[in-house]
């Protein structure tokens, strides 16, 4: 999901950016920032070198004045969380909120996750990073002081899991999630023309805010069937029909029949030569088709497939929950599995 403005006040120039890399003897590379623990380029080879699958920008400082959490690990909670409010064992809490983006919370605030330095914490390990952040107590109105960790892993010979800690002191809220946008092209076409399939029989209906209304829907007969390999541009085509949007920024129920790691999408080329598939242990996936994105980029030149928990579910009981309490460990897994055709 997109943040709408330009929020340079929150992202001043920082001195203490850094890259890492890792990489696999298989090929694959990874590039990251420490600024929102990002993904900067995914590099797959090929037999004409590397192909980049996601989107970055050409210069680190463009980072710092990112609108688009361009490949960060967001929270504390990823997505919205209604007027920026909820109530937690009986106490009411009012979060920051960017009133540009409407009246909601959004990714956990003008100065969430994404924009703090995260620290590695395993300089010599060539196959894997972990990064590391601190959030104290009250960080954009969040309750309990919070440390979070991801772990970035090539696991031969063509996959990369994302995994996800967190704890806390005293009761809270979080939903963190990886915001990479992809182009399996390499960013040479716009991914109206990748293919799609989620493995996801119903959805999270929401307000003319993006906001959920608590209710959820069959996607059975509605542009949000994709239970099929679908086109995106024909899909897109049929959601603009339906209700005037451009494109998809929506929170889907995936089908879970086991605890693990389950397979929830699977996005394919424009040209049919590289697949991937996304597994998680999360309940739910948001697709956004990046129709918002602007300069440098251009509309629809990545999707993300944001693999978290629903968005305002600690507004809906219904929801699964989002609660951390200070016994137990937040942690989530996302597996990225790459395929040449």
């Amino acid at each position: 999901m997109l943040s709408q403005n330009k929020i340079t006040d929150n992202l001043r120039p920082r001195s203490n950016l850094e890259t890492h890399e890792i990489k696999s003897e298989c090929g694959i590379s990874v590039g990251l920032i420490n600024l929102g623990a990002r993904i900067s380029s995914i590099k797959l080879p090929t037999l004409n070198g590397h192909r980049d699958v996601v989107l970055g920008y050409p210069n680190l400082k463009e980072y710092q004045s990112d609108p688009y959490y361009l490949g960060a690990i967001c929270g504390r909670y990823a997505g919205r969380i209604g007027n920026g409010r909820f109530e937690l064992k009986g106490q009411s809490f009012s979060l920051d909120k960017d009133l540009s983006n409407g009246p909601h919370s959004l990714h956990g605030g003008p100065i969430g996750l994404s924009t703090k330095i995260w620290k590695r914490v395993n300089e010599k390990a060539i196959d894997k990073a972990v990064l590391k952040v601190f959030s104290p107590s009250g960080d954009q109105g969040f309750p309990g002081n919070l440390v979070a960790k991801v772990k970035y892993e090539i696991i031969d010979p063509d996959s990369l899991l994302i995994d996800l800690w967190a704890t806390t002191d005293s009761p809270s809220i979080i939903n963190l999630a990886s915001h990479a946008y992809f182009n399996l092209d390499g960013k040479v076409t716009d991914v109206s023309n990748h293919s799609i399939q989620l493995n996801a029989q119903a959805y999270t209906v929401q307000d003319e805010t993006l906001l959920p209304t608590g209710e959820i829907r069959h996607v059975e007969g509605t542009p949000f069937d994709l239970r099929k390999q679908s086109m995106l541009k024909t899909k897109m085509e049929e959601l603009r029909k339906l209700t005037g949007n451009f494109g998809f920024d929506q929170n889907y129920v995936l089908n879970k029949v086991e605890d693990g790691l389950t397979l929830a999408a699977t996005l394919a080329s424009a040209s049919l030569d590289l697949t991937m598939q996304l597994y998680t242990d999360q309940p739910g996936l948001q697709l956004y088709t990046g129709h918002h994105l602007g300069d440098p980029f251009h509309p629809l030149a990545g999707v993300c497939l944001e693999a978290q928990g629903f968005p305002d579910a600690p507004n809906k009981p219904a929801f699964p929950s989002a609660v951390l309490l200070p016994e137990e460990i937040y942690r989530k897994r996302t597996l990225l599995k790459f395929k040449w055709n």
